[in-house]
């Protein structure tokens, strides 16, 4: 047995996973060299060493200083996204002590307060736009934070958004007559939509290997026109005709 192989098979039965699942994965890690376990699986180390983290700090009461022991396990758990995230907040005590430690250079923890406290800021600063701006809507006057670094929010787009994002603002339709809109380009872009749910047949998705074998994909979903007391397209949208009947959808 290959001397990683014991360790790896009673993580994944620790994990859940079935026998037959396991011969499956063993037998690709061994046709593909049998690299190291961090190397060919790094998701399923990145859990595993939390739960192992958990299990010896547990033994070590490492996490008597926290309370709700009882749900000690379940907010550990929250950890397991981390590989997929550039910023992780929360207040909770046991992520604020424990996610810097499993946390890349490139990621930040925000704690939650500051966060919300940011938002807040944000939220007195639209609020105190004129009413005719802030009637177009959201969408149109805040597509992105204010070019002001005071907000965290600004700084944090400035570390993982593309260097261009200032100007997304400048190319944002504001419905004012001002925009140039080609209506000839409008009008193809609607007619291809339109043939596509029109003419377009649907098939089981059970029955595509991957979504790269359909000659197009369409989702649809309802949007709510507010968030709060902040209204998120202007009047133009709103009192617009849909582009489909919804029993073409």
């Amino acid at each position: 047995m290959i001397e990683e192989e014991a360790p790896f098979v009673a993580w994944m039965s620790q994990l859940g996973i079935t026998p037959e699942g396991q011969a499956l994965i063993l037998q690709k890690w061994q046709e593909g060299g049998a690299k190291p376990i961090k190397d060919y699986a790094p998701y399923f180390s990145h859990i595993i060493s939390i739960d192992l983290f958990f299990y010896m700090g547990t033994s070590a009461g490492l996490f008597t200083q926290f309370k709700h022991p009882q749900t000690h396990m379940v907010d550990i758990a929250y950890l397991y996204y981390l590989p997929f995230c550039n910023i992780f907040t929360s207040n909770d005590k046991l992520h604020v002590a424990l996610a810097p430690i499993f946390m890349r250079e490139d990621q930040q923890f925000i704690l939650g307060t500051e966060l919300k406290e940011d938002f807040g800021k944000l939220d007195k600063h639209y609020d105190a736009l004129p009413d005719d701006v802030k009637k177009t809507g959201t969408v149109v006057f805040a597509p992105c934070p204010p070019d002001d670094v005071s907000f965290l929010t600004t700084r944090l787009w400035d570390s993982y958004m593309a260097k261009t994002w200032r100007h997304l603002k400048d190319h944002i339709r504001k419905f004012d007559g001002t925009d140039h809109i080609d209506p000839e380009m409008e009008k193809q872009m609607k007619d291809e939509l339109t043939k596509f749910v029109k003419e377009g047949k649907e098939v089981d998705s059970s029955v595509l290997k991957n979504l790269e074998e359909a000659n197009h994909v369409m989702m649809s979903h309802m949007v709510s026109s507010r968030k709060g007391k902040w209204q998120k397209f202007p009047p133009e949208v709103l009192r617009g005709k849909p582009m489909f009947d919804p029993e073409d959808l």
